[in-house]
């Protein structure tokens, strides 16, 4: 089974771990409004974006992200 590694000191999507994702606005009056994503498979694209955010492409086993750093 795949699971979260947490790498210490780490914000950075980076290729083998896992990140956790959610809404910047809770959808739901539960503690946890986040999931989990499979090991990142592949960084496709890295940019700082016209808004002047550094921002990663990236893709899981199952799907594709955009990390933006706030």
């Amino acid at each position: 089974p795949e699971s979260y590694t947490p790498v210490p000191g780490e914000t950075y999507p980076k290729v083998g771990c896992g990140v956790r994702v959610g809404s910047l606005f809770g959808r739901t009056f539960s503690g946890q409004d986040w999931w989990q994503t499979s090991p990142i498979t592949e960084i496709t694209k890295e940019y700082v974006s016209d808004e002047g955010y550094w921002t990663v492409e990236f893709k899981t086993k199952n799907s594709s992200y955009v990390w933006k750093e706030f």
